[in-house]
């Protein structure tokens, strides 16, 4: 018996069964997981450094920001003007192929589309 023969032979709610089986075993999971959380989190708690007292972290000052925020435009901007070469590349390449042209005129000589073609009528 072939692999489709014996598709042919299984009831459509089989597959509606499988379906349903695995949604659920997903959601089960998910609740699980999302009961379990809350608990590890109060368990295991942060880490504490070796000093014994938790950093705070440090609020960085305006021209710390400016020069985050100047560093992140400009690597940006790099990304930009590297997209727009290399589309601009990808454009030009297609059309500046003469042989592909060359190639293509020869094969409708070749096949007489062209010469034998009536231009009055």
């Amino acid at each position: 018996m072939t692999p489709l023969q014996s598709a042919a032979t299984v009831p459509p709610t089989t597959g509606l069964f499988i379906a349903g089986v695995g949604m659920l075993t997903v959601f089960i999971g998910l609740v699980v997981l999302s009961l379990l959380l809350p608990v590890l989190r109060k368990r295991v708690g942060r880490p504490v450094p070796e000093g014994g007292v938790p950093r705070r972290r440090r609020r960085l000052s305006g021209s710390e920001l400016a020069a985050i925020s100047a560093a992140i435009h400009v690597h940006i901007l790099q990304l930009d003007q590297l997209e727009r070469t290399a589309l601009t590349i990808a454009v030009h390449e297609r059309s500046s192929r003469p042989w592909r042209i060359e190639a293509r005129s020869a094969q409708l000589r070749a096949s007489r589309d062209i010469s034998h073609r009536d231009r009055n009528g």
